[in-house]
């Protein structure tokens, strides 16, 4: 699936100088597959801000946070750097190469070093 992913982004940055790019993506392996785009896109993503996105509760559950996150994830577009990989949940935008997920809360938190 990665691969996949990684394919489309190439894509959409090839016919684009500027590009923001919002994915959204399981939450169990979003984390992984953002961090794959960043370290196999690297050079590709000079012009582009990607941000990934989720939900907790999937959108047809009347308390999901998908209209929510999805809204933040268009926000971080326009905030994030030429060239940025983003985690986009809970409120919060998080570089992929820094964002873990809590195993006890689930949120997607920044590493601590």
């Amino acid at each position: 699936m990665q691969f996949i992913i990684a394919n489309a982004i190439q894509k959409i940055v090839t016919k684009r100088q500027s590009t923001r790019i919002i994915v959204t993506h399981g939450t169990d392996t979003m984390i992984d597959t953002a961090k794959y785009i960043q370290h196999e896109l690297a050079e590709k993503l000079s012009q582009c801000v990607v941000v990934f996105t989720g939900a907790t509760k999937p959108a047809k559950f009347h308390d999901s946070d998908a209209a929510f996150n999805i809204g933040a994830a268009v926000a971080a577009t326009s905030i994030g750097s030429l060239g940025d990989v983003l985690i986009c949940m809970n409120g919060n935008c998080i570089s992929a190469s820094s964002c873990t997920r809590d195993e006890e809360t689930g949120l997607f938190i920044t590493n601590k070093i």
